[in-house]
């Protein structure tokens, strides 16, 4: 007798555990068919990867607040591309009232009153 519970028992757990995999290979292909239509809506839409450009923005360097205001300015979307941002890093130079020198070789070169550092991409649709 209890052989044969045993014998039930583990049947049972194998039943529950192939279900329950028969019931995640079910939520994968719906998943799998939603991922398809989303796809074939933005191919139909113009939408697809290929279709669009990508322009990397990387600017790295010591700026003076109004250039450093401009470049953050021109970091955005627009009519004809959309911005993308990754990151964007922004650090006072100055300390006591007066300026660091932006590099120890080139003293004759002004120093900026902010260290910039912006990354991201534009994303303009192909014409």
């Amino acid at each position: 007798m209890d052989a044969r519970q045993a014998n039930l028992e583990s049947k049972q757990w194998q039943l529950n555990f192939f279900s329950s995999e028969q019931a995640q290979q079910k939520r994968t292909l719906k998943q799998l068919e939603q991922i398809r239509e989303f796809n074939e809506q933005a191919k139909m839409l113009g939408l697809a990867r290929k279709d669009w450009n990508f322009y990397v923005v990387n600017v790295q360097g010591e700026f003076n607040y109004d250039t450093a205001l401009q470049i953050i300015g021109q970091c955005k979307d627009s009519e004809r591309a959309y911005y993308w941002p990754i990151s964007m890093e922004i650090s006072n130079l100055k300390k006591d009232g007066k300026s660091q020198a932006s590099s120890s070789n080139s003293s004759k070169k002004l120093a900026g009153d902010v260290r910039l550092s912006v990354t991201g991409k534009f994303l303009a649709r192909q014409k």
